[in-house]
């Protein structure tokens, strides 16, 4: 049985610096310090964390461009180490910096992590070009014996939404899993080696089997992991006890951890050192509910 990567993911960009001061703001250089060190307290969470026992192959996924000394954290203390090459809340896969070979190989991380958002119901020309810039990318890596993981989010159409009433957990169960297989099976047709799958919830155990079995076919050494998306915590856990049944290896998981937390440190109701130690506990319980299912699981072995 292999030992789950439990992955704490603090990789938000845009999506933080609009939460924390509002959509479209240019950062002062004090701000901007605050979300560094923010990232930084979410490495110690986890170097915590590990410390303090919490099973499984523990890492972080995080950015350079803000968590650049969460990352070193975490590389000082033997995480696991994943960075995403991608900009950000593009629609279609844009490296984030020109010489992306030359600041993955300055961290040197365990995986090069790239997210796209593939809804093969959309524009056929954005997916191809898109398709086209992950085979670089992948070839690169590959040829350079990196290990690639690939994030697959899949945001419904209007018409899909229309199909399911305007109810988005109904998206989620009737069309998302569908989508994610055929996103799949595209990237693979190209010819791109995934080392790593990152993955959203699917409605249960055997869906989450069957999306595995997806990957396994083309590649039996993958792993599949399950993402949070900032879901409730009791969301997660059911997704977390479901993967680990259905034989995922393990999960990337973010705000549902230190989002809180790191809310009341930020609005002066608790400490830095109190929000480190919370996100600690957080994560520290996502390993335990991942891992207790897995350990439980004949589906792990392969």
């Amino acid at each position: 049985m292999h030992t789950p990567l439990c992955i704490l993911a603090i990789d938000q960009r845009g999506w933080l610096t609009d939460a924390l001061y509002g959509a479209g703001t240019r950062l002062t250089n004090q701000q901007l310090d605050t979300v560094r060190d923010l990232k930084l307290a979410v490495a110690e969470g986890a170097v915590a964390a590990q410390r303090a026992g919490a099973p499984g192959r523990l890492g972080l996924l995080v950015d350079e461009r803000f968590g650049a000394a969460a990352a070193r954290c975490a590389q000082a203390a033997g995480l696991a180490l994943a960075m995403p090459i991608e900009l950000d809340r593009q629609k279609v896969l844009t490296p984030e910096y020109d010489d992306w070979a030359a600041h993955l190989e300055m961290f040197n991380p365990d995986l090069a992590k790239v997210l796209i958002w593939h809804n093969t119901e959309t524009a056929r020309d954005a997916l191809d070009a898109q398709l086209h810039r992950l085979s670089e990318i992948a070839g690169w890596l590959r040829a350079r014996q990196r290990p690639l993981m690939v994030e697959i989010l899949a945001a419904p159409t209007n018409e899909q939404l229309a199909r399911c009433d305007g109810d988005h957990d109904r998206f989620d169960r009737e069309i998302l899993p569908a989508l994610t297989a055929a996103a799949i099976d595209e990237v693979l047709a190209v010819g791109v080696h995934v080392d790593v799958w990152k993955l959203e919830g699917m409605p249960d155990a055997a869906t989450f089997a069957k999306i595995r079995a997806h990957c396994e076919n083309a590649d039996p050494e993958t792993t599949c992991l399950v993402l949070g998306r900032n879901a409730s915590p009791q969301q997660v856990d059911t997704w977390l006890a479901d993967a680990a049944s259905a034989g995922f290896g393990g999960f990337a998981v973010g705000r549902t951890a230190w989002w809180q937390p790191v809310r009341e440190w930020l609005n002066g109701s608790a400490s830095r050192a109190t929000a480190v130690t919370r996100i600690a506990a957080n994560y520290s319980h996502l390993c335990d509910v991942f891992t207790a299912t897995a350990h439980q699981s004949p589906l792990r072995d392969r």
